[in-house]
């Protein structure tokens, strides 16, 4: 009976140098890598260097799944216990540090349930500027806000949307929902015409692209007009 190898028995039998290793990771994509293939990315590590080969397989140890005993480990604690210099130890911490930062974004990241949790996260952007300004957030599954942005503004009565920039953002973020909000310096929330049209436009391109536009929000002072709230999506 063939077992399948572990991560690490796999690259102690198989010698990649780093150009191979960006070459499998931009045609097969990171899945395909395994752990130690990863690290030696990270450190830029030539693995038919036997040092650098020996120095991998110190960090990863004789069990299978080191990767979170080593996530726990800043730079001064890597050099002491692997053969690593302060360069490559600065710089694996660091990106132990971008994941947790990234983590702690997405479990901090504001949820949109309804239109007043919509509300409260453009408020305070839109809620007492004199000029219109269009802004825009982008959800995953779980309706957590993954990036916010300013899309356009402009004068007292009108801002310009580009609905092509925004579908662009909403891909390049893997979003799956749109939520997007304007102000009225007015301090009338009832939506326009133009802001009725742009708003078809946003709901026929989103759902050409598979996203799902839940809310379009009309913002003046402490108050708001909800396309969803009036059944106009």
């Amino acid at each position: 009976m063939v077992k399948k190898l572990s991560n690490q028995k796999r690259l102690r039998s198989e010698k990649v140098n780093f150009s191979d290793l960006c070459h499998k990771c931009l045609s097969k994509g990171y899945d395909d890598l395994t752990e130690g293939e990863l690290i030696s990315l990270v450190l830029e590590k030539d693995d038919q260097d036997q040092s650098d080969h020996e120095s991998i397989q110190n960090l990863l140890g004789d069990k299978e799944f080191q990767l979170f005993q080593l996530s726990q480990w800043g730079p001064n604690e890597l050099m002491k216990r692997f053969r690593l210099s302060a360069e490559d130890s600065v710089r694996f911490a660091g990106i132990w540090e971008l994941s947790r930062r990234k983590w702690n974004f997405i479990q901090g990241a504001p949820v949109i349930r309804n239109s007043g949790d919509a509300f409260r996260l453009f408020y305070s952007h839109l809620a007492f500027l004199n000029y219109e300004s269009f802004q825009v957030a982008l959800l995953n599954r779980a309706n957590k806000v993954v990036h916010r942005w300013e899309l356009s503004k402009g004068g007292i009565h009108s801002t310009v949307v580009d609905v092509r920039l925004l579908i662009k953002q909403a891909l390049a973020y893997n979003s799956i929902a749109i939520i997007v909000a304007h102000n009225h310096p007015s301090g009338n929330i009832q939506p326009s015409q133009e802001d009725r049209a742009i708003t078809e436009k946003l709901k026929k391109a989103s759902k050409y692209f598979d996203f799902t536009l839940m809310d379009h929000i009309v913002i003046s002072g402490e108050h708001y007009f909800s396309f969803a709230d009036e059944g106009l999506l």
